[in-house]
């Protein structure tokens, strides 16, 4: 069964050796790997078809192009169209996984051909099981759906990367990642998770995570801040206008926009702009008023959540207050 590694490249002179270095390391041989240029700015695709040059293994490697920047969205969907394999694997340009990584999953896979997908924990740069994976074993295999949302909306990284994931899983659903916003893993998880029928798990660490201090989602700029509370909001309305059609949400759906919405509100509240305050509170009356009836006790938290008290939202403790409130009331 052959795999496709899908790897984005923009701006990643300083990784893409490493990431690529650690595809090549792959046990598993039955792979191509699918690099493709999103048009940066300095030499990451020459460096990886140098790396590539220098390659004498079974492992098949395809470059496609962009004429110009589109994002990793865009990126991971322009691969997924040409991908041939059975599996598709999403990897980012500046993380890497282990050599046994592929060859774990579909083992797994092989046991249980049923899975619409395959997800492996994760690790840090230490090789320990990194603060973002599980630290309690979860099922080798699971086909409960009330489960299954558990585990992927609560307890797995919200992530597109360390899984293998049948390329007729995502086709048949039309799990494409949406372009122009950021937190794209995120809205894509919501909907991986609710066409999810069966799935396996590795507890053994399948990737390895690092934390890029330079990234969008951890630049502090007011410019990165407001895209990313905006592409929260786009989510939640999107997650909200799904679960009108569907006429039910479950409690781990409703989980899932609550943090969703109270990670937006960080980012307001961190602004400290009665405009952008203004805003979000605007889209969230909005989703309340189109999901319940408001009761005085939660028109009194909108109050307190008023400018400049909603500033120490990102004070410890705030974050799973309001939370709880949120899952309560979606």
């Amino acid at each position: 069964m052959k795999v496709s590694i899908i790897i984005p490249v923009y701006n990643v002179a300083k990784y893409i050796k490493r990431c690529l270095q650690s595809v090549t390391d792959q046990t598993y041989q039955d792979i191509e790997c699918i690099v493709v240029d999103d048009c940066g700015n300095d030499n990451s695709i020459e460096l990886a078809q140098e790396f590539i040059k220098g390659y004498h293994g079974t492992i098949v490697f395809k470059f496609l192009h962009h004429n110009h920047n589109k994002g990793q969205s865009a990126a991971r969907n322009t691969a997924l169209r040409y991908a041939t394999g059975n599996y598709v694997f999403f990897l980012d340009s500046d993380d890497v996984i282990p050599s046994y990584s592929i060859a774990s999953l579909m083992a797994l896979a092989t046991r249980y051909p049923q899975a619409d997908f395959i997800q492996g924990n994760l690790l840090d740069k230490t090789g320990s099981i990194s603060k973002f994976g599980w630290k309690n074993t979860l099922p080798e295999y699971c086909d409960d759906h009330s489960e299954l949302e558990k585990y992927l909306l609560s307890v797995v990284v919200f992530s597109a990367w360390n899984r293998i994931i049948k390329t007729s899983f995502l086709i048949e659903n039309n799990l494409y990642f949406p372009e122009g916003i950021i937190h794209e893993d995120l809205y894509w998880t919501f909907f991986l998770a609710k066409f999810a029928k069966a799935v396996g798990f590795v507890n053994q660490g399948t990737y390895i995570y690092y934390f890029n201090d330079n990234s969008t989602i951890t630049n502090v700029s007011q410019e990165a801040r407001i895209r990313r509370y905006s592409s929260r909001l786009i989510a939640s309305e999107t997650f909200c206008a799904d679960l009108d059609k569907e006429q039910h949400a479950s409690r781990y759906q409703r989980l899932f926009i609550a943090g969703n919405l109270t990670s937006a509100m960080i980012e307001v509240a961190a602004l400290h702009s009665l405009h952008h305050w203004y805003i979000f509170w605007r889209h969230v009356l909005k989703l309340y008023h189109h999901h319940t009836r408001l009761t005085i006790w939660q028109h009194l938290l909108f109050l307190f959540m008023m400018p400049p008290l909603c500033f120490p939202i990102s004070i410890k403790g705030w974050y799973w207050r309001l939370q709880r409130y949120i899952v309560n009331n979606i």
